[in-house]
C-alpha cells in the first residue's frame, strides 16, 4: 500500500515526470503508479510490456539449451520451433499493444530498413526456388528472429531489460559450456550428441560457434565487474570457454575469439585514453598488416594456415558453390536451396569426393558463399550490412562523450558481433537456429542504446482504428496457431524418419515403410521423408508405388542423387528398361564417378535388363 505522501507526490510529479523516473525515485512499482492516476490501458500496457520481457529472457536462456532424444535433428529442429514459437506469442503481444495504443511505434533507425529488407527479400526469393518447403524453412527462421529484435529495439528499451538479456546470455553460455566440458571430461552421455564435446548443438563445431560470439560479451562483462567476487566467477567462466574451445577443435571459432579480442581490446584502449584515428596511424597499420600478409606468403607459411584453417572439403565446396553464384548472380536459386542445386555442381570446379548417395552437402562451410549462392548479390549485400551496421552503431556509441554507463556492454557487443563475421566464413551459423537470434539481439540492443543516446525522439508512428487492427490481431493469431502447429508436427514426422531410417538399416522394410507413411502424414514437404518411403516401397517389391513417390522427389528435387538413384532401381526392378537407363544417365550426369550407376548401364546395354537389389 502506498503512503498519502507517496500518492500525493505522484499526482504532483505527473505528467512533468514520466512513470518510470517516478518509479525509481520512490522506490516503487510502474503498476502502482498506473492504479493512482487511473490510467488502465497504460496498466494493461505495461504488464503486456512485462511479460514480453520475461517470454524474451525465458527465450535467450533457454533455446541453446533445447534438445530432444530420438529425433534425426535433435539439435537444430526443436531450438528453431521454441525459438519460433516464442516469436509467435512475442509477436502476438505485441500487436495487441498496438491495437490499445492504435499507433505503431518504431524509432528512425536503418537498422529497420536493413533486418527487414533482408527478411524480405528472402521471403521473395521463394517465388523462384524449386523447393518451396525447404526456402520457407529456412527464411521463416529468420524471420521469427527478426521479430525478437524488434522487440528488443522497441519494447525493452529500459536499462534493467538490457541488463537481464546481458546476463541472461551469459548464463546460459556457461551452461552450454559446463554440459560440454563434462561430456568431455566426465564422459557425460545422456544429450545426444555425433562427436563430443557438443554440448546441446549435436556437434562440437556448432557449439564453438555459440561460445565464440558470446564469449566476447562475458569477457568484457567480467572485467568491468566492479564486485571483486562476480569479476572472479565471471573471469573462471571465460577460462572455462577457452578450455571447452580447446577441446572441440574449432579453428573458425578460436581465430574468431582472437580477432574479436583484438578488436575490444582496441575501442577500449581508445576510449580510455580518448586516441584519435588518423591518416597516419592507419597508414602504419595497414603497412604492418601488409607485411605480415607478405611473410606469410614468401615464408611458405600460407600452405600451412591454408590447411589448418581450410581443412577438409571447404576449398572444394566453395569453388563449386561460386559456380552456382555465377549461375544466378542476381536472384540466387532461392533461400534454403543451396543442397537442392549443389549436385548439378559438385564437379562444375573441382571434382567433390565427399558427395554420393549416402552423402549430401547441405551446407557452404561459409555463409557469404552460400547466401550469396541462394540469395543472389542483393541478399549478400543486405547479410553484410547487418553485422557491419551493428558495429557502425557501437563505434558511433563509443564516441559520445555522455555515454559511459552502458560502455563495457557496447564493447562486448561489438566483438560478438565481428566474431560472428569470422566464423561465418569458416562455418554457417546462419544456417543453424541460435546463432541469428543472438545476433539480432545483439543489433536490438545497440540500436536501443543508440536511440537512447542521440534519437530517443526520432521515431514512426503510425495510426490505425482498432477495428482494423483486432481484425489484423486475429488473422495472425490464426496463422500463428497454424504455424505452431505445423512445427510441432515436423518433430513428430522427425521422431518417426528416424524409426524409418532404423528399420532400414536393420533390414525390416515393412516396418520402414509403415514408420516412413507416419512420417510422411506429419509432414508431406520433406523429401527425405518422401525418399525413405519410395526406397521401401521399392525393397518390399513395390516398384509402381516406389516408382510414382521417388519421381515426385526428384521433380521437386531434380539433382537428388539417392533419389535418382532409387528411381532407377525401382524401373529396373518393374521391367521399365528404358527408363531405367535413362534415369541412371541422369545420375552419371550428377556424379560422373559413380562406379555402381555405371555398372548398372554397362548391364542394361549388354543385357536389356538388370535387378538392383536394395536390401
Amino acid at each position: 500500500m502506498l503512503s498519502n505522501k507517496q500518492i500525493n507526490r505522484i499526482k504532483k510529479e505527473y505528467p512533468k515526470k514520466s512513470v518510470n523516473q517516478i518509479a525509481e525515485e520512490l522506490h516503487i512499482s510502474p503498476s502502482q503508479i498506473y492504479r493512482v492516476l487511473s490510467l488502465k490501458d497504460e496498466l494493461v500496457i505495461f504488464w503486456i510490456d512485462t511479460v514480453i520481457g520475461f517470454l524474451t529472457i525465458a527465450l535467450l536462456l533457454i533455446a541453446p539449451l533445447v534438445f530432444i532424444r530420438g529425433l534425426h535433428d535433435f539439435a537444430d529442429l526443436p531450438q528453431r520451433v521454441f525459438i519460433q514459437t516464442i516469436a509467435v506469442c512475442l509477436l502476438l503481444l505485441w500487436f495487441l499493444r498496438t491495437c490499445i495504443k492504435k499507433t505503431v511505434t518504431i524509432p528512425r533507425n536503418p537498422l529497420f530498413l536493413i533486418l527487414p529488407g533482408f527478411i524480405v527479400w528472402s521471403l521473395l526469393t521463394l517465388f523462384w526456388a524449386r523447393d518451396t518447403y525447404e526456402g520457407f524453412y529456412a527464411a521463416i527462421h529468420i524471420a521469427a528472429c527478426g521479430a525478437v529484435s524488434l522487440m528488443v529495439s522497441t519494447i525493452l528499451s529500459d536499462t534493467k531489460w538490457v541488463t537481464r538479456m546481458l546476463w541472461t546470455m551469459l548464463v546460459s553460455a556457461t551452461i552450454v559450456v559446463i554440459i560440454g566440458l563434462a561430456q568431455q571430461l566426465l564422459q557425460f552421455q545422456w544429450i545426444p550428441m555425433a562427436i563430443s564435446p557438443a554440448a546441446t548443438f549435436g556437434n562440437p563445431n556448432m557449439a564453438a560457434d555459440y561460445v565464440a560470439i558470446v564469449l566476447p560479451l562475458i569477457i568484457i562483462m567480467g572485467l568491468s565487474q566492479q564486485r571483486i567476487v562476480i569479476r572472479y566467477v565471471v573471469i573462471a567462466i571465460v577460462l572455462l570457454s577457452i578450455v571447452f574451445l580447446f577441446y572441440t577443435h574449432c579453428r573458425g571459432a578460436a581465430l574468431a575469439v582472437v580477432c574479436s579480442s583484438m578488436y575490444m581490446a582496441f575501442l577500449y584502449v581508445r576510449r580510455k585514453y580518448s586516441l584519435p584515428i588518423n591518416f597516419k596511424w592507419t597508414g602504419v597499420t595497414v603497412f604492418l598488416i601488409g607485411c605480415l600478409i607478405s611473410i606469410c606468403v614468401f615464408s611458405g607459411l600460407n600452405t600451412s594456415l591454408k590447411k589448418a584453417a581450410l581443412s577438409e572439403y571447404r576449398l572444394i565446396a566453395w569453388k563449386n558453390c561460386l559456380e552456382m553464384v555465377k549461375a544466378k548472380p542476381l536472384q540466387g536459386f532461392g533461400a534454403g536451396n543451396f543442397k537442392i542445386f549443389y549436385p548439378a555442381y559438385s564437379h562444375k570446379a573441382v571434382i567433390d569426393p565427399a558427395f554420393d548417395t549416402t552423402k549430401h552437402i547441405g551446407k557452404a562451410h561459409n555463409d557469404y558463399i552460400q547466401i550469396a549462392a541462394e540469395l543472389g548479390m542483393p541478399g549478400l549485400l543486405l547479410f553484410l550490412m547487418i553485422p557491419l551496421y551493428g558495429l557502425v552503431l557501437s563505434w558511433r556509441l563509443m564516441q559520445l562523450s555522455t555515454f559511459t554507463s552502458s560502455q563495457s556492454a557496447v564493447i562486448g557487443l561489438a566483438g560478438g558481433l565481428l566474431a560472428f563475421m569470422v566464423v561465418a566464413f569458416f562455418s554457417f551459423p546462419m544456417q543453424r537456429a541460435v546463432p541469428p537470434l543472438l545476433i539480432f539481439t545483439y543489433l536490438g540492443i545497440l540500436a536501443t542504446l543508440y536511440n537512447q543516446g542521440v534519437s530517443k525522439n526520432n521515431i514512426w508512428r503510425i495510426k490505425f482504428p482498432q477495428a482494423v487492427g483486432l481484425i489484423i490481431m486475429f488473422c495472425l493469431f490464426i496463422a500463428g496457431f497454424i504455424f505452431i502447429r505445423f512445427d510441432w508436427e515436423n518433430i513428430i514426422g522427425d521422431r518417426y524418419y528416424v524409426i524409418a531410417m532404423g528399420m532400414e538399416k536393420s533390414g525390416m522394410h515393412s516396418s520402414a515403410l509403415s514408420a516412413g507413411l507416419h512420417a510422411h502424414n506429419y509432414n508431406k514437404y520433406r523429401m527425405d521423408i518422401l525418399t525413405t518411403v519410395g526406397r521401401a516401397y521399392a525393397a518390399t517389391g513395390e516398384p509402381d508405388k516406389a516408382i510414382t513417390i521417388l519421381k515426385k522427389v526428384t521433380e521437386g528435387q531434380p539433382y537428388n542423387l539417392n533419389a535418382l538413384f532409387l528411381l532407377g532401381a525401382a524401373y529396373a526392378n518393374a521391367d521399365n528398361n528404358e527408363k531405367a537407363l535413362e534415369t541412371f544417365r541422369r545420375v552419371l550426369q550428377i556424379q560422373p564417378d559413380f562406379q555402381e550407376a555405371k555398372k548398372i548401364v554397362c548391364l542394361l546395354k549388354a543385357h536389356g535388363k538388370v535387378r538392383v537389389g536394395l536390401s
